[in-house]
């Protein structure tokens, strides 16, 4: 059935590209939930650590930890305003600044390698393509 092939390749398309950014994250010294994180700092300096948890859906204790390793390993800072814990702020260190523009790169040059063996009209399809589909997904889910 075409829909299997396209939910397995879809599947095997997404493992791929998780081996990859992972296996370029770990030289970073970087895990791709770490790296989420990095990126929604770098984006939303001060943001506060219960906005990281409703924009990632992931819990708040998997949040705490991931800030703590990342906080331990020099990537960010956390302020508390009021001195209340509750009101935690988030901020990316010169060296969290740096992995986010590695990141940044690397990804880039990911997708220039991707998109090379597409012309123009064919990167146009299937951009149009994994919009429609996510948007799909995203109304599946809510249901």
């Amino acid at each position: 059935m075409l829909t299997n092939d396209i939910a397995e390749l879809s599947r095997e398309l997404q493992h791929l590209y998780f081996l990859n950014i992972h296996k370029k994250l770990k030289k970073l010294g970087l895990y791709p939930g770490q790296q989420i994180i990095i990126n929604l700092v770098a984006d939303n300096p001060g943001i506060s650590q219960s906005k990281l948890v409703s924009l990632t859906n992931r819990k708040a204790s998997t949040i705490t930890k991931t800030l703590f390793r990342l906080e331990n390993n020099g990537y960010i800072e956390r302020h508390l305003k009021d001195n209340n814990i509750k009101n935690n702020y988030v901020y990316l260190t010169t060296k969290g600044m740096k992995a986010y523009n590695e990141f940044k790169s690397i990804i880039n040059n990911y997708n220039e390698l991707i998109m090379k063996v597409l012309t123009n009209e064919e990167q146009e399809q299937l951009l149009s393509i994994i919009i429609k589909l996510k948007g799909e997904m995203i109304n599946e889910r809510d249901i």
